[in-house]
């Protein structure tokens, strides 16, 4: 099992919004959501420290994230930036406000095959054959694709690899949200495709309303890693077929901790900021051992891990 833990930093709020502002513009939101998002940040930078200040902020996040991902290689895959668009225009906007009762949030859903989709693409323009079912441009110029539904399909390590993303709304529907991806991979011809199930728990940890609250930036990324494994690794022990390189788990939710910075006071002792409000976040791979190309899945996690630790060029290690 392979993880990976965030970096925390700090971004001016001045630099922050003049990011926002080009990624909601770049995503079409309308003029009404881009200021309430604009205000909440604001206010929350200004001292302003309610759940729906922080949750605010914590969405924004989400939008910077795709639209760092994606704003130079989307006009390769025709269509694409409308589709990106609609999981920030549908919903509440605040993730939170989802009806947990639900089986699924089709937009936020969305959201994650972009998010992981868009970490693969930084390897290189042409790993993507096709995303949500809009193929890659510049991978058709130099050969023939099958047509797919997939929510990701690679072409990696000389293998041709089916993603398929889930995203539960609660601990009712995982198991069937891991039996469709299985279902949806083992459709595709056994000598030509493998298989990952990714799948982004978030909404099976996180508590609505509330965050994380750690001693450490560490400490809480170590026990939101344990929980996703906790959760994941019975699905990866009962699903062993030869085809499927393994899961891939991913939770990502609010949090505060104490840091405390590699600058030492004349007492000896480390400056720490406490009550820093952040997001924690987790990525872990867990390898299928009956498959023979289980090893693919780690290189494609390390291609999650290089990717998560990109920091804004103006931002400031906290450690």
């Amino acid at each position: 099992m392979d993880r990976d833990f965030q970096k925390a930093y700090r971004e001016s709020i001045g630099s922050i919004l003049e990011r926002l502002e080009k990624a909601l513009q770049w995503l079409g939101l309308e003029h009404g959501r881009v200021a309430s998002y604009k205000k909440l940040l604001t206010e929350y930078y200004e001292g302003q420290r309610s759940n729906e200040h922080f949750l605010a902020f914590y969405q924004a996040m989400d939008a910077l994230s795709i639209y760092e991902l994606w704003k130079d290689t989307v006009v390769n895959f025709p269509g694409l930036q409308a589709k990106i668009a609609v999981v920030f225009k549908k919903g509440p906007l605040l993730p939170e406000n989802e009806n947990a009762a639900a089986n699924s949030n089709r937009p936020r859903n969305d959201g994650f095959v972009f998010i992981i989709g868009g970490k693969f693409l930084r390897k290189s323009d042409e790993i993507i054959v096709s995303i949500d079912g809009i193929k890659n441009n510049r991978a058709q110029n130099f050969v023939t694709w099958p047509d797919s539904s997939a929510d990701v399909l690679l072409w990696f390590q000389d293998s041709l690899i089916r993603v398929e993303c889930k995203r539960p709304m609660n601990s009712n529907s995982l198991t069937a949200n891991v039996e469709m991806a299985l279902s949806q991979i083992a459709s595709c011809p056994k000598d030509k495709t493998w298989g990952v199930i990714a799948v982004d728990v978030s909404k099976l940890i996180e508590q609505p309303g509330h965050y994380l609250e750690a001693t450490s930036l560490d400490a809480g990324s170590d026990y939101l890693t344990d929980r996703v494994a906790e959760i994941l690794l019975p699905f990866a022990k009962q699903y062993r077929q030869e085809w499927l390189l393994g899961f891939i788990g991913f939770a990502s939710i609010p949090m505060v901790a104490t840091v405390r910075s590699q600058i030492l006071q004349q007492s000896g002792k480390p400056y720490e900021i406490s009550d820093l409000r952040t997001a924690s976040f987790s990525w872990v791979s867990i390898r299928n051992p009956q498959s023979s190309k289980a090893d693919v899945l780690t290189q494609l996690q390390s291609l999650l891990v290089q990717n998560t630790h990109g920091l804004p060029q103006n931002s400031l290690p906290m450690h």
